[in-house]
């Protein structure tokens, strides 16, 4: 994809994301939090499936995963010098989606849901990098549609990147679920994930 379209698309859905999560803030966020928590937590089979997904699709789980990454980034590119786009395309895919997650989380510190329900906060803390204040973006939506869509273009398989969408949505919509995340937080971080992917494949591979 071209970088002159992508930024063409990157902002159309960076406008239409914002809107999304602005309507959601104001409007959805508090009400769907209550009712998940006054109706559906305590359907023990959801919780269960929700927290084996966060623990298994966690976003240090990607970070070691970004880790091992790099390591075989540096010996493909200065020891066997054979070049391997696809292992790239994934490795800065993450790396993209680790920095910006992680400039937001801790520059904007939303309160999580947590602190809503228990205490009545809601809203922005700023400046901390405290779990309880690092709600927005999520983590999870943001590592897992970054990382397995990249997953999906290393392996080559249309087949394994249709589960691995699947998958990801799965994974997002269990941290709302949950109220792990409101859902403001995986309207930005499913965006992020999926741009992350986006730009990383265009900046390695600019024919395509």
């Amino acid at each position: 994809m071209q970088k002159r379209r992508l930024s063409k698309i990157t902002l159309v859905y960076g406008i239409i994301t914002a809107f999304l999560c602005l309507i959601s803030y104001f409007f959805i966020d508090r009400i769907l939090a209550l009712f998940i928590q006054q109706n559906l937590l305590d359907y023990r089979f959801v919780y269960t499936i929700g927290k084996l997904l966060g623990k298994i699709f966690d976003p240090s789980v990607w970070a070691v995963v970004f880790i091992i990454l790099f390591l075989c980034t540096m010996w493909q590119f200065f020891i066997l010098k054979k070049p391997n786009k696809r292992l790239y395309v994934f490795t800065l895919s993450l790396f993209i989606a680790i920095v910006v997650a992680s400039i937001l989380k801790y520059t904007l510190a939303r309160y999580r849901p947590d602190l809503y329900l228990q205490y009545g906060q809601y809203g922005f803390h700023w400046f901390s990098r405290q779990h309880d204040f690092n709600s927005f973006p999520s983590g999870h939506a943001v590592l897992n549609f970054a990382g397995l869509l990249a997953l999906g273009y290393f392996l080559n398989r249309k087949k394994c990147t249709y589960i691995f969408i699947a998958l990801a949505l799965i994974i997002t919509l269990s941290r709302v679920m949950m109220d792990a995340h409101f859902l403001s937080d995986i309207f930005a971080g499913s965006y992020i994930g999926i741009f992350s992917y986006l730009w990383a494949k265009s900046l390695l591979e600019p024919k395509d």
